[in-house]
Protein backbone atom coordinates (compact mmCIF):
# COMPACT_ATOMS: atom_id res chain seq x y z
CA UNK A 1 0.00 0.00 0.00
CA UNK A 2 1.25 3.51 -0.65
CA UNK A 3 1.86 5.74 2.18
CA UNK A 4 0.66 9.40 2.20
CA UNK A 5 1.40 11.82 4.36
CA UNK A 6 -1.09 13.25 5.98
CA UNK A 7 0.02 16.35 6.91
CA UNK A 8 0.27 18.89 3.61
CA UNK A 9 0.59 22.71 3.85
CA UNK A 10 -1.63 24.38 0.80
CA UNK A 11 0.08 27.24 -0.91
CA UNK A 12 -1.27 28.35 -4.43
CA UNK A 13 1.96 28.22 -6.70
CA UNK A 14 2.97 31.48 -9.20
CA UNK A 15 3.40 30.11 -12.60
CA UNK A 16 5.56 31.10 -15.50
CA UNK A 17 4.81 32.09 -19.44
CA UNK A 18 3.02 28.84 -20.80
CA UNK A 19 2.75 26.92 -18.05
CA UNK A 20 -0.73 25.32 -18.42
CA UNK A 21 -1.82 26.37 -14.60
CA UNK A 22 -5.00 27.88 -14.77
CA UNK A 23 -5.74 29.57 -11.29
CA UNK A 24 -3.23 32.97 -12.71
CA UNK A 25 -3.47 35.12 -15.84
CA UNK A 26 -0.94 34.43 -18.45
CA UNK A 27 0.10 36.28 -20.82
CA UNK A 28 -1.11 34.33 -23.95
CA UNK A 29 -4.88 35.59 -21.86
CA UNK A 30 -3.95 38.81 -23.20
CA UNK A 31 -3.06 38.04 -26.28
CA UNK A 32 -6.12 36.09 -27.11
CA UNK A 33 -8.53 39.19 -25.69
CA UNK A 34 -6.50 41.39 -27.39
CA UNK A 35 -6.27 40.09 -30.95
CA UNK A 36 -9.64 40.60 -32.51
CA UNK A 37 -10.52 38.90 -35.85
CA UNK A 38 -13.77 41.08 -37.23
CA UNK A 39 -16.94 39.77 -37.90
CA UNK A 40 -20.09 41.82 -38.00
CA UNK A 41 -22.67 42.02 -41.33
CA UNK A 42 -22.26 39.87 -43.91
CA UNK A 43 -21.24 42.58 -46.01
CA UNK A 44 -18.36 43.55 -44.36
CA UNK A 45 -17.35 40.02 -43.76
CA UNK A 46 -17.50 39.47 -47.62
CA UNK A 47 -14.66 42.15 -48.56
CA UNK A 48 -12.54 40.97 -45.46
CA UNK A 49 -13.57 43.53 -43.06
CA UNK A 50 -12.66 46.77 -45.64
CA UNK A 51 -15.44 49.05 -44.20
CA UNK A 52 -13.96 51.67 -43.01
CA UNK A 53 -13.44 54.10 -45.42
CA UNK A 54 -17.11 53.19 -47.14
CA UNK A 55 -19.65 53.37 -44.14
CA UNK A 56 -23.59 52.67 -44.64
CA UNK A 57 -23.15 49.27 -42.73
CA UNK A 58 -23.37 48.70 -39.23
CA UNK A 59 -20.03 47.13 -38.24
CA UNK A 60 -18.56 50.20 -38.90
CA UNK A 61 -19.65 51.10 -35.16
CA UNK A 62 -17.27 48.57 -34.13
CA UNK A 63 -14.40 49.84 -36.89
CA UNK A 64 -15.11 53.39 -37.58
CA UNK A 65 -18.44 55.12 -36.32
CA UNK A 66 -17.99 57.88 -38.98
CA UNK A 67 -19.66 55.13 -41.01
CA UNK A 68 -22.68 55.53 -39.83
CA UNK A 69 -23.13 59.16 -40.62
CA UNK A 70 -23.54 57.60 -44.30
CA UNK A 71 -26.80 55.99 -43.76
CA UNK A 72 -30.08 58.15 -45.29
CA UNK A 73 -32.31 55.87 -44.17
CA UNK A 74 -32.86 53.92 -40.84
CA UNK A 75 -32.64 49.68 -40.55
CA UNK A 76 -32.59 47.46 -38.34
CA UNK A 77 -30.83 44.25 -38.98
CA UNK A 78 -30.27 40.31 -37.89
CA UNK A 79 -26.93 38.12 -39.00
CA UNK A 80 -26.68 34.49 -37.97
CA UNK A 81 -23.77 32.61 -38.75
CA UNK A 82 -22.33 29.34 -38.57
CA UNK A 83 -18.62 29.19 -37.53
CA UNK A 84 -16.84 25.23 -38.21
CA UNK A 85 -13.44 24.66 -37.10
CA UNK A 86 -11.45 21.86 -38.16
CA UNK A 87 -7.85 20.89 -35.51
CA UNK A 88 -5.21 19.22 -36.47
CA UNK A 89 -3.02 18.20 -33.78
CA UNK A 90 0.37 16.15 -33.55
CA UNK A 91 2.31 15.30 -30.55
CA UNK A 92 6.36 15.90 -30.99
CA UNK A 93 8.68 13.57 -30.33
CA UNK A 94 12.30 12.47 -30.92
CA UNK A 95 11.70 8.84 -30.18
CA UNK A 96 8.28 7.77 -31.29
CA UNK A 97 6.56 8.41 -35.07
CA UNK A 98 3.29 10.26 -33.69
CA UNK A 99 0.27 10.88 -36.34
CA UNK A 100 -1.24 13.85 -36.54
CA UNK A 101 -4.87 13.51 -35.55
CA UNK A 102 -8.10 15.29 -36.52
CA UNK A 103 -11.05 17.01 -35.29
CA UNK A 104 -13.85 18.89 -36.76
CA UNK A 105 -16.47 20.86 -34.63
CA UNK A 106 -18.90 24.07 -35.12
CA UNK A 107 -21.47 26.14 -33.53
CA UNK A 108 -24.47 28.73 -34.46
CA UNK A 109 -23.94 32.32 -33.48
CA UNK A 110 -25.41 35.34 -33.63
CA UNK A 111 -22.59 37.59 -36.19
CA UNK A 112 -24.60 40.62 -35.80
CA UNK A 113 -27.45 42.36 -34.75
CA UNK A 114 -28.48 46.06 -35.39
CA UNK A 115 -30.66 49.38 -34.94
CA UNK A 116 -29.92 52.41 -37.22
CA UNK A 117 -31.84 55.57 -36.14
CA UNK A 118 -31.49 58.85 -39.20
CA UNK A 119 -32.55 62.20 -38.57
CA UNK A 120 -32.26 65.37 -40.68
CA UNK A 121 -31.04 68.38 -38.63
CA UNK A 122 -32.26 71.90 -39.20
CA UNK A 123 -28.82 73.19 -39.42
CA UNK A 124 -28.59 72.65 -43.05
CA UNK A 125 -24.44 72.15 -42.87
CA UNK A 126 -25.27 69.03 -41.25
CA UNK A 127 -27.31 66.94 -43.23
CA UNK A 128 -27.59 64.14 -41.24
CA UNK A 129 -27.16 63.15 -37.95
CA UNK A 130 -27.83 59.34 -36.95
CA UNK A 131 -27.63 56.83 -33.96
CA UNK A 132 -27.17 53.16 -33.71
CA UNK A 133 -27.19 50.30 -31.13
CA UNK A 134 -26.58 47.04 -31.50
CA UNK A 135 -24.03 44.58 -31.18
CA UNK A 136 -21.49 43.42 -33.58
CA UNK A 137 -19.11 39.64 -32.85
CA UNK A 138 -15.41 40.77 -32.84
CA UNK A 139 -14.29 37.04 -32.15
CA UNK A 140 -14.85 33.67 -31.96
CA UNK A 141 -13.57 31.02 -29.55
CA UNK A 142 -14.29 27.82 -31.18
CA UNK A 143 -12.15 24.63 -31.07
CA UNK A 144 -12.38 20.71 -30.56
CA UNK A 145 -8.94 19.34 -30.53
CA UNK A 146 -7.73 15.74 -30.41
CA UNK A 147 -3.23 14.26 -30.35
CA UNK A 148 -2.27 11.34 -28.98
CA UNK A 149 0.99 9.87 -29.14
CA UNK A 150 4.21 8.04 -27.42
CA UNK A 151 6.60 10.03 -25.79
CA UNK A 152 9.32 10.08 -22.31
CA UNK A 153 7.93 11.41 -19.28
CA UNK A 154 4.57 11.59 -17.15
CA UNK A 155 2.39 14.81 -16.14
CA UNK A 156 2.93 12.85 -12.81
CA UNK A 157 6.89 14.48 -13.10
CA UNK A 158 5.52 17.71 -12.46
CA UNK A 159 3.21 16.54 -9.63
CA UNK A 160 6.43 15.49 -8.17
CA UNK A 161 8.89 18.05 -8.52
CA UNK A 162 6.22 20.72 -7.46
CA UNK A 163 5.57 18.80 -4.17
CA UNK A 164 9.43 18.33 -3.92
CA UNK A 165 10.01 21.66 -3.85
CA UNK A 166 7.17 22.59 -0.87
CA UNK A 167 4.51 23.44 -3.53
CA UNK A 168 1.16 21.99 -2.49
CA UNK A 169 -1.33 23.70 -4.84
CA UNK A 170 -4.86 22.03 -4.34
CA UNK A 171 -5.37 21.79 -8.27
CA UNK A 172 -2.10 20.09 -8.99
CA UNK A 173 0.37 18.87 -6.68
CA UNK A 174 -2.08 18.48 -3.59
CA UNK A 175 -4.95 16.77 -5.60
CA UNK A 176 -1.95 14.29 -7.19
CA UNK A 177 -1.28 12.99 -3.53
CA UNK A 178 -5.03 12.64 -2.41
CA UNK A 179 -5.44 10.54 -5.62
CA UNK A 180 -2.33 8.58 -4.68
CA UNK A 181 -0.51 10.03 -7.98
CA UNK A 182 2.34 10.69 -6.05
CA UNK A 183 3.30 8.83 -2.61
CA UNK A 184 6.85 9.13 -0.40
CA UNK A 185 8.01 5.45 0.16
CA UNK A 186 8.47 4.38 3.86
CA UNK A 187 11.32 6.23 5.53
CA UNK A 188 11.43 8.58 2.77
CA UNK A 189 10.37 12.48 2.66
CA UNK A 190 10.77 12.39 -1.08
CA UNK A 191 7.74 12.55 -3.51
CA UNK A 192 7.62 10.19 -6.46
CA UNK A 193 5.29 8.46 -8.20
CA UNK A 194 5.55 5.31 -10.22
CA UNK A 195 7.21 5.79 -13.32
CA UNK A 196 10.93 5.97 -11.47
CA UNK A 197 12.17 2.62 -12.93
CA UNK A 198 10.72 3.39 -16.28
CA UNK A 199 11.67 6.72 -16.76
CA UNK A 200 13.01 5.78 -20.35
CA UNK A 201 10.04 4.45 -21.87
CA UNK A 202 7.65 5.27 -24.01
CA UNK A 203 4.33 6.43 -22.58
CA UNK A 204 0.91 6.31 -24.15
CA UNK A 205 -0.75 9.92 -23.60
CA UNK A 206 -3.86 11.96 -25.01
CA UNK A 207 -5.95 15.01 -24.84
CA UNK A 208 -8.77 16.06 -26.09
CA UNK A 209 -9.24 20.20 -25.62
CA UNK A 210 -12.51 22.12 -26.29
CA UNK A 211 -13.11 25.41 -26.24
CA UNK A 212 -16.02 28.06 -26.76
CA UNK A 213 -17.15 31.96 -26.30
CA UNK A 214 -16.59 35.05 -27.88
CA UNK A 215 -16.50 38.25 -27.54
CA UNK A 216 -19.34 40.55 -28.98
CA UNK A 217 -19.10 44.26 -29.33
CA UNK A 218 -22.39 45.76 -27.79
CA UNK A 219 -22.45 49.26 -29.12
CA UNK A 220 -23.89 52.74 -28.96
CA UNK A 221 -22.98 55.04 -31.26
CA UNK A 222 -23.59 58.78 -33.21
CA UNK A 223 -22.11 60.30 -36.47
CA UNK A 224 -22.41 63.51 -38.32
CA UNK A 225 -22.26 64.05 -42.17
CA UNK A 226 -21.12 67.73 -42.71
CA UNK A 227 -21.83 68.94 -46.08
CA UNK A 228 -21.54 65.74 -47.43
CA UNK A 229 -17.69 65.95 -47.46
CA UNK A 230 -16.86 65.16 -44.21
CA UNK A 231 -18.45 62.46 -41.56
CA UNK A 232 -17.41 62.16 -37.55
CA UNK A 233 -18.37 59.44 -35.38
CA UNK A 234 -18.13 58.21 -31.88
CA UNK A 235 -19.08 54.81 -30.21
CA UNK A 236 -19.46 53.77 -26.47
CA UNK A 237 -17.88 50.01 -26.51
CA UNK A 238 -19.30 47.71 -24.16
CA UNK A 239 -17.74 44.49 -25.12
CA UNK A 240 -18.61 41.15 -23.50
CA UNK A 241 -16.03 37.97 -23.12
CA UNK A 242 -16.89 34.44 -22.55
CA UNK A 243 -14.47 31.67 -22.35
CA UNK A 244 -14.29 28.03 -21.71
CA UNK A 245 -12.04 25.55 -21.96
CA UNK A 246 -12.60 21.87 -21.06
CA UNK A 247 -9.44 19.24 -21.01
CA UNK A 248 -9.01 15.78 -20.37
CA UNK A 249 -5.52 14.43 -20.34
CA UNK A 250 -4.61 10.78 -20.38
CA UNK A 251 -1.96 8.57 -19.96
CA UNK A 252 -2.45 5.06 -20.40
CA UNK A 253 -0.23 1.75 -19.72
CA UNK A 254 0.04 -0.41 -22.83
CA UNK A 255 2.94 -2.96 -21.43
CA UNK A 256 5.09 -0.74 -19.18
CA UNK A 257 6.66 -2.73 -16.45
CA UNK A 258 5.15 -0.43 -13.18
CA UNK A 259 2.02 -0.53 -11.31
CA UNK A 260 0.60 1.75 -13.32
CA UNK A 261 -2.77 1.77 -15.39
CA UNK A 262 -4.27 4.89 -15.97
CA UNK A 263 -4.54 8.53 -14.88
CA UNK A 264 -7.28 10.92 -16.21
CA UNK A 265 -6.69 14.36 -15.25
CA UNK A 266 -9.85 16.92 -16.10
CA UNK A 267 -9.43 20.56 -16.29
CA UNK A 268 -12.55 23.16 -16.56
CA UNK A 269 -11.74 26.78 -16.81
CA UNK A 270 -13.92 29.40 -17.73
CA UNK A 271 -13.44 33.39 -18.15
CA UNK A 272 -16.21 36.22 -18.13
CA UNK A 273 -16.69 39.73 -17.93
CA UNK A 274 -17.07 43.34 -19.53
CA UNK A 275 -15.21 46.01 -20.99
CA UNK A 276 -15.70 49.33 -22.01
CA UNK A 277 -13.64 51.59 -25.03
CA UNK A 278 -14.13 54.75 -27.19
CA UNK A 279 -13.91 54.58 -30.57
CA UNK A 280 -13.60 57.86 -33.09
CA UNK A 281 -13.51 57.79 -36.72
CA UNK A 282 -13.96 60.38 -39.38
CA UNK A 283 -14.16 59.58 -43.41
CA UNK A 284 -13.69 62.32 -45.70
CA UNK A 285 -14.59 62.32 -49.41
CA UNK A 286 -12.20 63.80 -51.26
CA UNK A 287 -13.75 63.76 -54.40
CA UNK A 288 -16.52 61.25 -55.88
CA UNK A 289 -13.84 58.74 -56.55
CA UNK A 290 -11.79 58.62 -53.11
CA UNK A 291 -12.93 58.19 -49.54
CA UNK A 292 -10.11 58.41 -46.69
CA UNK A 293 -11.18 57.33 -43.20
CA UNK A 294 -9.06 56.98 -40.16
CA UNK A 295 -10.34 56.46 -36.55
CA UNK A 296 -8.63 55.07 -33.11
CA UNK A 297 -9.75 52.66 -30.60
CA UNK A 298 -8.95 53.51 -26.72
CA UNK A 299 -7.52 50.51 -24.61
CA UNK A 300 -10.42 48.29 -23.62
CA UNK A 301 -10.86 48.31 -19.39
CA UNK A 302 -11.92 44.47 -19.15
CA UNK A 303 -13.42 43.27 -15.46
CA UNK A 304 -12.90 39.65 -15.65
CA UNK A 305 -14.06 36.41 -13.11
CA UNK A 306 -11.94 33.38 -13.92
CA UNK A 307 -13.33 30.15 -12.56
CA UNK A 308 -11.74 26.75 -12.77
CA UNK A 309 -11.58 23.60 -10.68
CA UNK A 310 -9.76 20.30 -11.82
CA UNK A 311 -10.52 16.61 -11.12
CA UNK A 312 -7.95 13.56 -10.94
CA UNK A 313 -8.36 10.22 -11.63
CA UNK A 314 -5.49 7.32 -10.83
CA UNK A 315 -5.68 3.46 -11.53
CA UNK A 316 -3.28 1.35 -10.60
CA UNK A 317 -2.16 -2.50 -9.32
CA UNK A 318 -1.21 -3.57 -5.58
CA UNK A 319 -1.07 -6.75 -3.91
CA UNK A 320 -4.59 -6.87 -3.05
CA UNK A 321 -5.31 -6.21 -6.77
CA UNK A 322 -6.30 -2.64 -8.60
CA UNK A 323 -6.82 0.67 -7.10
CA UNK A 324 -8.68 3.69 -8.77
CA UNK A 325 -9.12 6.91 -6.83
CA UNK A 326 -10.79 9.85 -8.08
CA UNK A 327 -10.59 13.59 -6.12
CA UNK A 328 -11.50 17.00 -6.70
CA UNK A 329 -10.10 19.82 -6.27
CA UNK A 330 -12.18 23.11 -4.95
CA UNK A 331 -13.89 25.18 -7.17
CA UNK A 332 -11.61 28.34 -7.67
CA UNK A 333 -12.48 31.90 -8.57
CA UNK A 334 -10.21 34.89 -9.09
CA UNK A 335 -11.27 38.74 -9.87
CA UNK A 336 -9.23 40.93 -11.70
CA UNK A 337 -9.08 43.40 -14.60
CA UNK A 338 -7.01 43.49 -18.05
CA UNK A 339 -6.24 46.56 -20.28
CA UNK A 340 -6.11 45.93 -24.14
CA UNK A 341 -4.29 47.96 -26.74
CA UNK A 342 -4.55 50.97 -28.40
CA UNK A 343 -5.36 50.59 -31.86
CA UNK A 344 -5.36 52.49 -34.96
CA UNK A 345 -7.12 52.25 -38.23
CA UNK A 346 -6.52 54.03 -41.98
CA UNK A 347 -8.57 52.95 -44.62
CA UNK A 348 -9.19 54.34 -48.45
CA UNK A 349 -12.22 53.45 -50.83
CA UNK A 350 -12.42 53.90 -54.65
CA UNK A 351 -16.25 54.17 -54.87
CA UNK A 352 -17.22 53.39 -58.83
CA UNK A 353 -20.80 55.23 -58.86
CA UNK A 354 -23.01 52.74 -58.41
CA UNK A 355 -21.42 50.06 -60.25
CA UNK A 356 -19.14 49.22 -57.02
CA UNK A 357 -16.11 49.95 -55.07
CA UNK A 358 -12.55 48.52 -53.90
CA UNK A 359 -11.01 49.05 -50.17
CA UNK A 360 -8.45 48.83 -48.09
CA UNK A 361 -8.20 49.08 -44.80
CA UNK A 362 -4.44 49.35 -42.33
CA UNK A 363 -4.88 48.33 -38.88
CA UNK A 364 -1.66 48.99 -36.07
CA UNK A 365 -1.98 47.00 -32.38
CA UNK A 366 0.99 47.10 -29.86
CA UNK A 367 0.23 43.86 -28.58
CA UNK A 368 3.07 44.64 -25.93
CA UNK A 369 1.18 47.19 -24.55
CA UNK A 370 -1.50 44.91 -22.98
CA UNK A 371 -1.29 45.02 -19.17
CA UNK A 372 -3.21 43.17 -15.77
CA UNK A 373 -4.15 44.64 -13.19
CA UNK A 374 -4.65 41.96 -10.08
CA UNK A 375 -5.23 42.54 -6.22
CA UNK A 376 -2.80 43.84 -3.92
CA UNK A 377 -1.58 40.29 -2.85
CA UNK A 378 -0.33 39.03 -6.21
CA UNK A 379 1.38 42.44 -7.48
CA UNK A 380 4.64 40.48 -7.76
CA UNK A 381 2.97 38.15 -10.23
CA UNK A 382 1.33 41.35 -11.79
CA UNK A 383 4.74 42.31 -12.58
CA UNK A 384 6.27 38.94 -13.61
CA UNK A 385 2.87 38.50 -15.79
CA UNK A 386 2.88 41.83 -17.38
CA UNK A 387 6.81 41.72 -17.95
CA UNK A 388 6.19 38.29 -20.22
CA UNK A 389 3.66 40.47 -21.96
CA UNK A 390 6.37 43.19 -22.75
CA UNK A 391 8.95 40.51 -23.96
CA UNK A 392 7.36 38.24 -26.11
CA UNK A 393 4.84 40.15 -28.10
CA UNK A 394 5.33 43.33 -30.33
CA UNK A 395 3.24 45.63 -32.59
CA UNK A 396 1.52 44.22 -35.49
CA UNK A 397 0.02 45.70 -38.57
CA UNK A 398 -3.16 43.91 -40.46
CA UNK A 399 -4.14 44.63 -43.78
CA UNK A 400 -8.03 44.24 -45.34
CA UNK A 401 -8.69 44.25 -49.04
CA UNK A 402 -11.87 43.85 -50.61
CA UNK A 403 -14.07 44.70 -53.45
CA UNK A 404 -18.09 44.95 -54.58
CA UNK A 405 -19.70 44.84 -57.99
CA UNK A 406 -23.00 45.94 -58.27
CA UNK A 407 -25.62 45.37 -61.37
CA UNK A 408 -29.16 46.10 -60.90
CA UNK A 409 -29.86 44.56 -57.46
CA UNK A 410 -27.63 42.19 -57.49
CA UNK A 411 -23.80 42.24 -55.41
CA UNK A 412 -20.79 40.35 -55.44
CA UNK A 413 -18.14 40.84 -53.32
CA UNK A 414 -14.29 39.54 -52.40
CA UNK A 415 -12.14 40.26 -49.76
CA UNK A 416 -8.70 39.30 -47.88
CA UNK A 417 -6.98 40.27 -44.64
CA UNK A 418 -3.55 39.31 -43.35
CA UNK A 419 -3.20 40.12 -40.09
CA UNK A 420 0.27 41.22 -38.80
CA UNK A 421 2.56 38.02 -36.34
CA UNK A 422 2.21 39.34 -33.02
CA UNK A 423 5.23 37.61 -31.47
CA UNK A 424 8.95 38.73 -30.83
CA UNK A 425 10.61 35.74 -31.13
CA UNK A 426 9.47 35.09 -35.08
CA UNK A 427 11.30 36.60 -38.02
CA UNK A 428 7.61 36.68 -39.95
CA UNK A 429 5.97 39.91 -40.14
CA UNK A 430 2.43 38.48 -41.02
CA UNK A 431 0.11 35.37 -39.66
CA UNK A 432 -2.42 33.97 -40.69
CA UNK A 433 -4.73 34.81 -43.58
CA UNK A 434 -8.52 34.90 -44.28
CA UNK A 435 -10.51 34.72 -47.60
CA UNK A 436 -13.40 35.93 -48.15
CA UNK A 437 -16.42 35.49 -51.02
CA UNK A 438 -20.09 37.43 -50.68
CA UNK A 439 -23.42 38.06 -52.61
CA UNK A 440 -26.60 40.31 -51.88
CA UNK A 441 -29.77 41.23 -53.30
CA UNK A 442 -30.65 45.19 -52.39
CA UNK A 443 -33.94 46.46 -52.58
CA UNK A 444 -35.49 49.87 -51.50
CA UNK A 445 -36.64 48.10 -48.76
CA UNK A 446 -34.95 44.94 -47.92
CA UNK A 447 -31.67 43.42 -48.64
CA UNK A 448 -29.80 39.87 -48.21
CA UNK A 449 -26.59 39.37 -48.03
CA UNK A 450 -24.69 35.94 -47.52
CA UNK A 451 -20.83 35.57 -47.10
CA UNK A 452 -18.43 32.73 -46.32
CA UNK A 453 -14.77 33.52 -44.77
CA UNK A 454 -12.01 31.04 -44.60
CA UNK A 455 -8.77 31.36 -42.63
CA UNK A 456 -5.75 28.77 -41.06
CA UNK A 457 -3.36 29.71 -38.45
CA UNK A 458 -0.65 27.60 -36.71
CA UNK A 459 0.73 27.37 -33.17
CA UNK A 460 1.64 25.17 -30.54
CA UNK A 461 1.61 24.22 -26.78
CA UNK A 462 2.83 22.65 -23.68
CA UNK A 463 0.87 20.00 -21.96
CA UNK A 464 3.01 20.54 -19.46
CA UNK A 465 6.38 21.50 -17.94
CA UNK A 466 8.97 20.12 -16.20
CA UNK A 467 12.19 21.85 -15.23
CA UNK A 468 14.31 18.35 -15.78
CA UNK A 469 12.31 15.96 -18.14
CA UNK A 470 11.85 16.37 -21.98
CA UNK A 471 9.18 18.95 -22.63
CA UNK A 472 5.90 17.95 -24.55
CA UNK A 473 5.25 19.59 -26.87
CA UNK A 474 2.00 19.64 -29.44
CA UNK A 475 1.53 21.56 -33.20
CA UNK A 476 -1.61 22.60 -34.35
CA UNK A 477 -2.82 23.54 -37.53
CA UNK A 478 -6.52 25.05 -37.50
CA UNK A 479 -8.52 25.89 -40.30
CA UNK A 480 -12.15 27.37 -39.71
CA UNK A 481 -15.07 28.79 -41.99
CA UNK A 482 -17.66 31.02 -41.23
CA UNK A 483 -21.28 31.10 -43.20
CA UNK A 484 -23.00 34.31 -42.74
CA UNK A 485 -26.31 35.74 -43.86
CA UNK A 486 -27.47 39.06 -42.98
CA UNK A 487 -31.54 40.05 -43.49
CA UNK A 488 -31.86 44.08 -43.25
CA UNK A 489 -34.79 46.05 -43.05
CA UNK A 490 -34.76 49.85 -44.30
CA UNK A 491 -37.42 52.46 -43.08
Amino acid sequence: MKKINKTIAIAFCQVLFVVFYMDAQTASDALRYSNLQGGGTARAIGIGGSIGALGGDFSTVSTNPAGLAVFRKGEVQISPNYFGVHAKSRLTSQFANNIEQSERGGAFRLSNIGLVITTKPKNRDWTMFNFAFGSNNLNQFKTEQYYEGRSKGTITDKFVEQANNGIFDPFYSKLAVDALAIYQPKMSTTYINDFVQIRDELVNKNQVINTSGSINDLSFAIAGNYKEKLMVGMTLGLPILRYKEEKIYNEINDGLNTPFNRLAFRENFGTSGAGINLKLGFIYKASKLLRIGAAVHTPTLYGLEDKYSNTLTYNYDEASGSVETTKESPGGSYNYQMTTPWRALGSVGLVFGKSGFVSAELEYVDYSSANFDLEINDKNYERTVNNDILSNYKGAVNLKVGAEYAFDVFRIRAGYALFGNPYTNSSSTFGNAQYSLGAGLRGNHVYLDLAYRFGTTNDSFLPYTTDNQIQQLVERRFSSGNLVATLGFKF
